[in-house]
């Protein structure tokens, strides 16, 4: 039987090595891409204390030209095969109509799964309609119940983020539950949950800020409520990017003993099957799994590793208007990135 410092060790095997996700010559590594996040805009209506993006880039109402992005996705798609693209915003709602062309361009290339995150204030029934054609996700942000999400979401957004939610659940979208867990909300996550299974939500995806601002023994208990009383067929899923040490060690700790899986898209998992027929699902890697997979493109085109999107956001490894080789011949810029979350 594996211990939990020995699954960890298997979650992370080849990281030090990411050779595996790059293949040409020593002059030029192009990865073997399979996922796209993108920022269509840089304008939010809502004012989140912890966005690192508005502190980066701060409100320069700008939109990603669609021809530029599209012909880049297409580009990438064709060599590397993508299998997602998801559409992050800011708040991509803001700009409906860059949105709707750039998704209805990536559903001509065929791309398995496409989706979209938001912060839901925005959703409205005609939004809905629209997007149930062309996305197979939507990822709504919420950071507890009504007093804890209002207090880093404003007066208001709670109630415009529930009817959002509902109208993309009346239209036929699947959902899912972006839950940001503090000290704040963790005491009400078991009633948080209840209250989106109550609402048609059946997927939860809970991750911390970073750095968090909750301490690991508050965290771990918030979550063992849960398991021990979860809503039914439900999946909870905990996203260890960016977990520091103590609270991954404990999660490492507390599921030790079960299964791991892994996705289709190759990322591995330790799943236990808890009350309910419900799933607890927990990501251990503490740095996004899509690292040596995924771009993040910023709304003025310039490219991130995802793994580097929440700490150094101003050292992209290239832009859209230059060529992949181009991009991935700066092979001194790569390994640095590299060998900054080789742990």
């Amino acid at each position: 039987m594996m211990t939990s410092a020995q699954k960890i060790k298997a979650l992370k095997k080849g990281r030090c090595d990411m050779a595996v996700g790059f293949e040409g010559s020593a002059g030029s590594l192009i990865p073997r891409i399979k996922s796209i996040s993108l920022f269509i805009n840089n304008m939010c209506n809502l004012r989140c204390p912890y966005c690192y993006v508005s502190a980066l880039n701060k409100e320069v109402p700008v939109e990603i030209k669609v021809d530029d992005i599209i012909k880049f996705i297409n580009v990438v798609h064709e060599k590397c095969e993508l299998e997602s693209v998801v559409i992050v915003g800011r708040e991509p709602l803001l700009s409906p109509k860059v949105m709707l062309e750039v998704l209805q361009e990536i559903q001509k290339m065929g791309i398995p799964k496409v989706g979209i995150i938001t912060n839901g204030t925005l959703i409205t029934k005609k939004i809905a309609k629209k997007l149930a054609g062309l996305v197979s996700f939507v990822d709504v942000s919420f950071d507890g119940l009504k007093e804890a999400h209002e207090k880093t979401r404003g007066r208001g957004s709670f109630a415009k983020t529930v009817a959002g939610t509902k109208r993309l659940l009346d239209a036929g979208i699947d959902v899912f539950v972006l839950h940001k867990v503090d000290s704040a909300s963790a005491p009400q996550l078991n009633e948080f949950a209840e209250f989106m299974w109550n609402m048609g939500v059946k997927n939860i995806h809970i991750f911390t800020l970073y750095p968090r601002d909750i301490k690991a023994d508050v965290f771990m208990d918030a979550i063992k409520e849960l398991v021990d009383s979860p809503p039914s067929e439900m999946l909870i899923s905990i996203k260890g990017d960016y977990f520091d040490k103590e609270i991954l060690s404990a999660l490492s700790d507390y599921i030790c003993n079960e299964k791991m899986v892994e996705s289709v898209e190759g990322i591995s998992f330790i799943e236990k099957s808890i009350k309910h027929n419900s799933i607890l699902r927990v990501m251990l890697e503490n740095e996004p799994a899509e690292f040596r997979r995924g771009l993040r493109i910023d709304c003025f085109g310039r490219l991130v590793f995802c793994a580097d999107q929440a700490r150094s956001l101003k050292r992209p490894v290239g832009n859209i208007s230059e060529s992949l080789e181009e991009i991935f011949s700066r092979t001194s810029l790569i390994h640095k990135i590299i060998d900054d979350y080789v742990i």
